[in-house]
């Protein structure tokens, strides 16, 4: 195994590259296994903080969004509503309602899962990088 770098560390801690600083040794330990040259390590060690700043950035969103509990569409049971649309609401967890700008709008009575399709698909649109509240709009 290859030893810490104390010094690379404190680079990578500057340049605010926490997944570098973190995965830099096992990446290392496996591109001198499989003989990898340093630009796929290097490639590798970048995929993964792109990655870990995209989920980071995800985090915040939903955080910020102030979901009272997170609900995901895979969970809700379109068996107990049959008159719903599932397709159509598989098409908006895409999120170009967003994009055009319409409203969407969930009536019904109580107990039938509004406020579970809502937070799927305002989960959803965080994860495609849109900013969500959920509730009423802050007053000014």
């Amino acid at each position: 195994m290859m030893e810490r770098n104390p010094l690379l560390e404190t680079y990578l801690r500057q340049l605010h590259l926490p997944a570098f600083n973190q995965h830099y040794l096992p990446f290392a330990t496996d591109a001198a296994q499989k003989n990898l040259d340093y630009p796929r390590y290097l490639l590798a060690l970048a995929e993964q903080e792109i990655n870990t700043r995209e989920q980071n950035r995800i985090q915040c969103r939903v955080k910020a969004a102030h979901f009272p509990v997170l609900k995901e569409l895979a969970d809700f049971d379109f068996s107990a509503l049959p008159s719903l649309n599932k397709v159509h609401l598989l098409d908006l967890a895409r999120g170009e309602y967003i994009t055009k700008r319409e409203t969407l709008i969930f009536i019904g009575n109580p107990g039938l899962g509004k406020t579970h399709l809502s937070i799927s698909l305002a989960l959803a649109a965080c994860r495609q990088g849109r900013e969500c509240i959920f509730g009423q709009p802050p007053v000014w």
